[in-house]
């Protein structure tokens, strides 16, 4: 999360404190409702079928046995799966309950200030896990016919709580910090990887299949070199801007900004932060917010319950969010723009770290944690990690991103198509340029970074963006595909020109961890060219995969790996389904 000043990081401790008491309310009704589900079985699944189990078996299939049968053993020996499995999602959701009202206890007795700040950031992650668990709940619930075939939605929400907790856990560890936050999550991080082992093993889902699957109904145009709304790929490129312009009005239908943001005074509001407080409690569909050409110095965050907000600028020349400088705190904390909430759309928009922290330590141009989150003709400047994409559904089209290293880093489902990726001077002494980091630490989470048609390369261009200054362009450099920032780590590029910029290894192994680097990452190419793409010299891990059969990376394709159709369609982002040639 972004560090507020003073003012505004009280207000935002209280508000936790408000929503933390309401929180456990309602997972005091939900546990009560688990109860009555159980003695009722017959009520919760009419037409899913003959799916009866035992615990034993049920319990077999997840990494923490132990915990699975002494949290299920109330179900019964005999049931069906899907009693099973709601009975592992609100046994999370108690373990996690307990695990905050310790932390609430525990914030008093803290006298470091940096562990306050890890404590705080994890009262409002575990917030955010407990209203993962509620939707995965309601989803459930509302047709239990999506537990067995359409479990997609309730896997990126429970791979969210587990990257989730992690974050918690990892802010401690950045301090260096006595506090047994390990301990503290230890039962509901298991409780969290069961819950998903369940799902994951008895539903349809791509990652389960090792053969490649029947393709998404489309045209032919449309999987191979359609573009969705009408325009075919090659008419978009990252340097054309009139075209995406045109669509975005024939989109928007002319339909006026719920609030404009001009640093002139000639809008409704001079900040950012005041035009999304305007932000009407319970709004309904999307929320317009036009930010007019100028440099704003602020942290912005679209808080959980602001969704479906449409942030749009007059060019990422021209809109340009600098960020204010931030004091300590974690790197959860440290970024520009901070997205929670559910359908944030960003579009035409230079986002950037303040110039303080070109070549320092880890602060984000974006953090996002929203589902179903997209950005369009976007600049994005930082150093490490300029795209912090922590978790769920995410998307950036025809977008300048700009890094050292770890350029895009976290545990989101993230797709990056048709925009350029370019390595900048790094002054971190001794560190590898990486562009991807991917931290999947759960083989069944659906998460795992897909960069599609992109550019990869040094800045051959003299492009400026009118701040203090432009980060000064990497001459030359030890580059990376991408390395293994957890065990699963996923990381797929595909159809995308890599400059020479790339080393011929392609993959960082690191040393003082060869096997989280080798055994169980999944690193994939397809389809690239350029002289970086050469792939004779490339590491060779059982991890590791050259593919040269497209079927076989169908999977990682804008329509499958984030249902892209589901929730891009019709909107002004134009995205490819499926591959590009």
């Amino acid at each position: 999360m972004a560090r507020y000043d003073q003012e505004d990081r009280e207000d935002d401790i209280l508000g936790n404190m408000v929503v933390l008491g309401v929180s456990l309310v309602v997972i005091a009704a939900v546990v009560i409702g688990v109860v009555a589900g159980i003695d009722n079985p017959k009520d919760d699944h009419v037409g899913t079928g003959n799916n009866t189990t035992t615990l034993d078996a049920i319990c077999a299939q997840t990494e923490y046995k132990e915990s699975c049968i002494s949290s299920l053993q109330p179900v019964g020996n005999q049931s069906e799966v899907i009693v099973y499995f709601k009975a592992a999602v609100n046994a999370t959701v108690s373990e996690i309950a307990l695990a905050m009202e310790k932390l609430k206890v525990d914030d008093g007795t803290l006298s470091d200030e940096g562990e306050r700040m890890a404590l705080q950031d994890c009262i409002e992650l575990l917030d955010l896990c407990t209203k993962e668990l509620e939707s995965v709940n309601m989803l459930v619930n509302s047709s239990p016919k999506l537990f067995y075939n359409d479990s997609v939605d309730a896997r990126s929400s429970l791979s969210a709580v587990i990257t989730y907790q992690r974050t918690c856990r990892q802010g401690f560890k950045e301090f260096e910090s006595t506090y047994n936050m390990d301990g503290v999550l230890q039962r509901s991080s298991e409780l969290s990887s069961n819950a998903l082992a369940i799902i994951y093993e008895h539903s349809e889902n791509d990652d389960k299949k090792a053969e490649s699957l029947v393709p998404p109904r489309r045209s032919t145009y449309e999987l191979q070199g359609g573009l969705h709304d009408g325009y075919p790929a090659q008419m978009i490129l990252a340097g054309d801007r009139k075209l995406s312009q045109y669509h975005s009005f024939r989109k928007l239908g002319g339909r006026a900004p719920n609030a404009v943001v001009a640093v002139d005074g000639s809008g409704q509001y001079t900040s950012i932060f005041a035009a999304i407080h305007s932000y009407p409690n319970g709004h309904k569909g999307r929320y317009l917010i036009y930010v007019k050409s100028g440099v704003y110095y602020e942290n912005v965050i679209i808080a959980k319950n602001m969704p479906d907000i449409f942030m749009y600028g007059d060019g990422l020349n021209e809109t340009i969010i600098a960020g204010n400088v931030m004091q300590g705190g974690t790197a959860y904390r440290r970024a520009t723009l901070s997205v929670i909430g559910e359908g944030f759309f960003c579009k035409d928009i230079g986002i950037t770290v303040p110039t303080q922290y070109y070549g320092g330590y880890t602060v984000a141009a974006v953090k996002v944690l929203s589902d179903k989150a997209a950005f369009f003709n976007c600049r994005i400047i930082g150093t490490t990690s300029s795209i912090f994409a922590l978790a769920h559904r995410q998307f950036f089209r025809n977008c300048e991103i700009y890094g050292a290293t770890n350029i895009v880093s976290g545990d989101a489902a993230l797709v990056i198509q048709h925009s350029d990726i370019i390595l900048t001077e790094s002054n971190l002494v001794g560190k590898a340029s990486v562009i991807a980091s991917q931290a999947r630490s759960d083989r069944r989470e659906s998460t795992g970074f897909v960069i599609h048609g992109c550019n990869i390369y040094r800045d051959k261009s003299n492009n400026t963006i009118d701040i203090d200054q432009t980060p000064q362009v990497q001459s030359d450099s030890t580059t990376y595909l991408g390395m293994a920032a957890q065990k699963f780590s996923r990381t797929i590029v595909m159809e995308s020109s890599l400059g020479d910029l790339i080393r011929p290894e392609g993959w960082y192994g690191n040393p003082a961890d060869r096997n989280r680097a080798t055994e169980h990452v999944t690193f994939v190419e397809y389809g690239n060219k350029g002289p970086g793409a050469q792939t004779k010299m490339r590491v060779n891990w059982p991890g590791y995969a050259f593919i040269s059969n497209r079927d076989d990376v169908l999977r990682y394709t804008a329509g499958r790996f984030i249902q892209a159709q589901t929730w891009l369609q019709g909107t002004v982002v134009p995205f490819q389904e499926g591959f590009f040639s």
